[in-house]
């Protein structure tokens, strides 16, 4: 809410009231917020959504004596399906005791839910949310007061009210193909640039016999005009865009990876295996000027410079086993070099590894957290991890097979979305879940599991210059 500056007043009382009436004793009868400050805006949270209120402000003079009022104001709150706790929601499992303040973006919803699960805004319907379902990804606020997603592969940035402010040109140019295929990560930069996953088509000869690598008549496998045989992965990129949509600087995994990273011999497998590599993450850490770019399908994390694109490290493999699994989330924290991982330590066509179980021998998901070793030596240091199990059971399927993420906190908390496994915990630098919620929807009347793609936060000090965006 907000009025003209009056310059005969030093205080501003802000008053809302229960329905829409122009009547003055029906108003004060139905006031439910009084809130005075000295500024002419304010924002307070209403209590029901779908309802109608009316409001107006007081204006007291330096000497505390009313000096007029603005008049009624009226207004109405929305009510969408994603918003209506009868529907969707999030189920606290254990309450947070601080970090009372955090807000919590979910993306496949698109609604933004305080810490004890009540939703305090939702994104209005536009033509380009076809369907919110599992293509809605990637949901995050920026420091402009915007939102950034990826939906329908499409990458787009809104305001508060839900209209399109910025989209990205999707032309192929970086690709070669229609689109760019946008996928999993989209970060607005602090330099008003924005930077987002892509992919490409690549094609690659197979360095040996076919038969080492794949199954007998397996159709992926083509043979050129030069006789050699060739596989076509699909190989992600990143692109940074300007504000006008120009390509400002790009990096392609295939320019990076050698015939080991795409060529799996069948002998080390459970099963044959895609090896395409698909990032499916990405960190700018923008103040050392290095990106971490992640691969869910090679158990990998490339650590790359920025703008020179060299690959500085890769990070996974130790000895004949791997540091992680099928991660879906890698963060870095800048003030403590630390790289943390949501490791789905999932994947089903590697034989189990004793490195993927944990002190009791569960195979469960886990949250992670390297030292990053100096230099171009990439035995990472694990400094401690966080086990999802979910039950006492050994034979229990406790792993995310998609999904995931983590965000770094400023006082190094890690809010985590679990992926499949439909969770969502607050973890402290003592490795407590100190706070835990299971996302829901409805299906024929009856909860189901939500299932996230990622989620990410805000403090609600922050709302303000969403609302009140130049």
């Amino acid at each position: 809410m907000s009025v003209p500056v009056n310059t005969n007043a030093s205080a501003y009382i802000f008053q809302v009231a229960y329905g829409n009436t122009s009547n003055l004793q029906d108003f004060v009868k139905g006031i439910f917020i009084e809130q005075t400050t000295d500024r002419p805006q304010d924002i307070e949270e209403v209590p029901f959504w779908g309802k109608s209120y009316t409001w107006r402000v007081v204006y007291r003079d330096k000497s505390g004596r009313v000096a007029g009022n603005s008049g009624f104001y009226h207004f109405s709150t929305g009510m969408l399906p994603y918003a209506d706790t009868t529907q969707n929601g999030l189920i606290i499992v254990k309450q947070a005791t601080d970090h009372k303040d955090l807000l919590v973006l979910i993306d496949r919803s698109l609604v933004i839910y305080d810490m004890k699960g009540k939703p305090i805004w939702y994104m209005p319907d536009i033509p380009e949310i076809k369907k919110r379902d599992i293509n809605v990804r990637d949901f995050k606020a920026t420091a402009d007061g915007t939102f950034t997603m990826l939906i329908q592969d499409q990458a787009i940035e809104v305001d508060y009210n839900g209209k399109i402010v910025w989209k990205a040109p999707d032309d192929g140019k970086v690709s070669g193909l229609k689109t760019e295929g946008y996928h999993h990560e989209f970060t607005k930069l602090s330099n008003g640039h924005y930077m987002v996953a892509g992919a490409e088509l690549v094609k690659k000869r197979i360095p040996g016999a076919v038969s080492d690598y794949f199954a007998d008549g397996d159709a992926s496998v083509i043979q050129g005009d030069d006789g050699s045989y060739y596989k076509q992965f699909t190989c992600g990129t990143l692109i940074e865009y300007d504000k006008s949509g120009n390509v400002v600087w790009l990096w392609k995994t295939a320019e990076h990876y050698n015939d080991e990273d795409f060529f799996w011999p069948k002998n080390m497998l459970t099963k044959p295996f895609d090896g395409n590599p698909y990032l499916n993450g990405f960190d700018f850490d923008e103040v050392h000027k290095l990106i971490y770019v992640s691969y869910k399908s090679t158990n990998r994390i490339l650590k790359i410079s920025y703008p020179g694109g060299e690959v500085l490290n890769t990070y996974g493999k130790k000895g004949n086993q791997n540091y992680f699994y099928g991660q879906h989330a890698c963060r870095v924290n800048p003030r403590t070099n630390e790289l943390y991982l949501y490791n789905n330590n999932h994947n089903d066509f590697l034989p189990v590894s004793a490195s993927q179980l944990d002190a009791q021998g569960y195979l469960t998901s886990h949250i992670v957290k390297y030292k990053q070793p100096p230099g171009a030596n990439n035995d990472l240091i694990k400094n401690w991890d966080v086990g999802l199990r979910l039950l006492e059971d050994k034979k229990a399927f406790q792993l995310s097979v998609r999904g995931g993420s983590i965000s770094i906190l400023d006082d190094d908390c890690v809010l985590v979305n679990a992926g499949t496994l439909n969770l969502l915990l607050l973890i402290d630098k003592e490795k407590q879940k100190i706070w835990e919620a299971v996302p829901y929807t409805t299906e024929n009347n009856k909860r189901v599991p939500l299932l996230p793609y990622r989620c990410s936060y805000m403090h609600r000090k922050d709302i303000e210059k969403f609302l009140f965006r130049n």
